[in-house]
């Protein structure tokens, strides 16, 4: 595990002193080094392959590098191979304990089984103390007189001292066997030792710790300027030699940078405490990244307030721990192993199943395959090396369904094709279509897209059939009716131009409209209801009514005959007159017909004794109509009023009226007079419906009287 400004970083605050001669002849060696294996940098560099991040993962127990009592165990790496390096408090292996520094090597690459080896000492009273790995599985460590590179089996190359008194440290080693560590002359210096070099390159002639290197020439630590405080800092190898760019400027404020990928992000540490002096205040570490812009980026906490990152690959994912840290009013400090992608932490205690008790604390290394290696610690307290291999992710399967629906209000619809796509690591997914909807009238070839977290995606395609169902919407006129005719019957009138339609899918023009019952069809008597139909261009049709009534509403057609309109001479007779009565109707063919008669004198006068035979009118129908030959001797002349009515079943009622005359007497102004009286009256009745002249009286209702009867 990496801890930051601990003493085994930093050795106390020595002046800075120039470099010896012997770096700089190292740098010229450095130069042509670089330039020489340029060509297998660039063809080390993973630019094909993106990790995949997964969301599941499987637990490798790689063994027990510490006691419950001690934390000298630690995992320093893992390749892209899956190869991990370490190293182990305990100096002989037992069951599930690792011994000294080692590889654990998986049964095929990037497996997650396999066995640990260990590394071998160098020499009689030596030792190699893991300190990295590259992807070729070459391991630099400490080791007593020279650092070292272990190769694999017995083979170690010696890294130059950068004193004779030196014993430096080395922290990483890349894919070229360059490895970053510190060394002494003096005061501190982050140095490089190049492949093949004869002396280690002093990255910063101030005093400076050595972290991490990429393939590409760059290197991160921290350096101790003149304000005392340590800052996060990256070195870039030129060809003119070490360009040195400081990563966090803060003032009073520690920063550590631990390492860098080859796309030129680097991780770190930066003190949010702002704590100038530690001996006055206590640091508060949180997680950063550097883009290769210099942005810096702070990392979120899984919780609390302090983290690290240990390890990055080439995607940018981060791999650390989060914690956290209480000193009042009781200590308690937290510990979870964590990655960071996309942006978000993730608590790797939660991707896997867990042995009972075990808690992954400290996340140490990620390769590009997405492999973790890291500590965790069991139930007994014990720490072992473990190693997450990501469950490889299977994209989704994405399942289509033909879909037939009906348009909507606007002529559209909106429809799914899934079928139920899903994701065989059971991790959510997400749909969507394209084109989009809503779909028009007719069939559109949607292609689904389902997608899960990770970001993978699979397709199909289905046919979207919209179908115009609806029929339109239809508003008839209000009901209408009409007089039967001659035959008792009218015709059906066209409503059609009363008829209100709308539909969603064809215009308003374009309906088609018909009624059941036809225009013009001649209907009898009663309501005829009509059922009006309008098409629309899908054949759906919409239905509204309406009725047509007929009614009969013209009385029947009566007329009023007289064979003897005139009576002479005043006989006191009772005289059949000839009385012919016809009456028919459209409708009722037997209607029915009603005989009064009326007389401008009543059937017995008072004060005429000529004029008191009674009644004066018997046997009142068509045929048999007998009136009395009689006036009153000082009148003018009897004029009888015959009217005939008649009303047919709908209650309709007509009448006709004809005149019987009784002339005083024989000579022309007498029948003048009479006349005078009669065309009057038989005109006033003819225009009030069969009613007579308020001045005649009903007869032949009288009492009997005479003996003409």
């Amino acid at each position: 595990m990496k801890m930051p400004l601990s003493a085994s970083r930093f050795r106390g605050r020595l002046a800075v002193k120039p470099a010896p001669k012997d770096s700089h002849d190292a740098a010229k060696f450095v130069k042509s080094t670089l330039a020489r294996h340029m060509g297998l940098a660039f063809g080390l560099l993973p630019f094909a392959c993106a990790p995949a991040y997964a969301t599941n993962y499987v637990l490798t127990d790689i063994g027990i590098v510490s006691s419950a009592a001690s934390n000298g165990g630690d995992v320093v790496g893992v390749n892209k191979n899956g190869v991990v390096a370490g190293h182990s408090e305990f100096f002989s292996p037992g069951p599930n304990l690792l011994a000294n520094s080692f590889v654990w090597t998986p049964d095929s690459p990037n497996a997650a089984t396999g066995s640990a080896h260990e590394i071998p000492d160098p020499a009689a009273f030596n030792f190699c103390l893991a300190s990295g790995i590259n992807d070729f599985s070459h391991v630099a460590c400490f080791s007593e007189g020279f650092p070292k590179i272990w190769t694999g089996g017995t083979s170690f190359t010696n890294l130059p001292l950068l004193a004779a008194t030196d014993l430096p440290t080395v922290s990483a080693i890349n894919n070229l066997d360059g490895v970053v560590g510190t060394g002494f002359n003096g005061d501190f210096h982050a140095l490089w030792w190049p492949s093949g070099a004869l002396a280690p390159v002093i990255l910063d002639s101030r005093s400076s710790v050595g972290n991490g290197l990429n393939n590409t020439g760059s290197f991160v630590g921290h350096v101790r300027d003149d304000d005392f405080v340590y800052h996060a800092t990256a070195w870039a190898f030129v060809i003119f030699g070490v360009v040195q760019r400081r990563l966090n400027d803060e003032p009073n404020t520690f920063s550590d940078a631990n390492a860098i990928n080859d796309g030129g992000t680097s991780i770190g540490i930066v003190d949010r405490n702002h704590c100038a002096d530690p001996n006055q205040c206590t640091f508060s570490f949180k997680p950063v990244a550097w883009l290769p812009d210099g942005t810096q980026t702070d990392l979120p906490l899984l919780f609390g307030n302090e983290g690290q990152p240990f390890g990055i690959n080439t995607a940018g994912d981060i791999v650390g721990y989060s914690r956290v840290r209480y000193l009042f009013p009781n200590p308690h400090i937290g510990i979870s192993a964590v990655l960071w992608h996309a942006g978000a932490v993730v608590d790797l205690n939660t991707v896997t199943t867990l042995p009972s008790g075990w808690n992954l604390q400290y996340a140490e290394a990620i390769n590009d395959v997405g492999q973790i290696a890291g500590r965790a610690v069991d139930t007994n307290g014990s720490i072992h090396a473990f190693l997450l291999t990501p469950i490889p992710n299977k994209a989704p399967v994405a399942k289509c369904k033909a879909v037939v629906t009906s348009a909507g209000s606007v002529c559209t619809a909106s429809a799914s094709i899934d079928d139920g796509s899903y994701d065989p690591d059971s991790a959510t997914v997400s749909v969507s279509q394209s084109p989009d909807n809503p779909y028009a009238l007719g069939e559109t070839l949607v292609l689904l897209t389902a997608t899960d977290g990770e970001g993978a995606a699979s397709y199909c395609r289905a046919t979207v059939t919209v179908q115009d169902n609806t029929p339109p919407s239809a508003t008839c006129p209000a009901a209408t009716s009409a007089s039967a005719g001659p035959s008792c019957k009218a015709a059906v009138p066209n409503v059609l131009g009363g008829v209100g339609a709308t539909d969603n899918c064809s215009s308003a023009a374009s309906l088609t409209k018909a009624q059941d019952v036809a225009a013009g069809t001649l209907v009898g008597l009663g309501t005829t209801p009509i059922k009006v139909t309008v098409t629309d261009a899908a054949f759906n049709g919409g239905v509204c009514s309406t009725a047509f009534t007929v009614v009969d509403t013209s009385g029947p057609t009566v007329s009023v005959s007289i064979a003897q309109p005139v009576l002479w001479t005043p006989s006191h007779e009772l005289v059949n007159v000839g009385l012919s009565i016809a009456a028919s109707d459209n409708c009722d063919a037997a209607p029915s017909a009603q005989t009064t008669v009326f007389s401008n004198e009543p059937d017995q006068p008072a004060g005429d004794a000529d004029a008191s035979f009674s009644p004066d009118a018997r046997n009142i129908a068509s045929g048999s109509l007998r009136v009395r030959a009689e006036r009153l001797q000082a009148g003018n002349g009897r004029v009888y009023l015959v009217v005939a009515k008649s009303a047919d079943n709908a209650g309709n009622a007509s009448a006709s009226c004809a005149t019987v005359v009784v002339p005083h007497d024989q000579n022309a102004k007498s029948l003048a007079a009479v006349d005078a009286l009669a065309v009057p009256a038989q005109a006033y009745c003819a225009n009030h419906g069969g009613v007579a002249p308020t001045a005649y009286f009903a007869v032949g209702a009288g009492a009997v009287a005479g003996p003409k009867q």
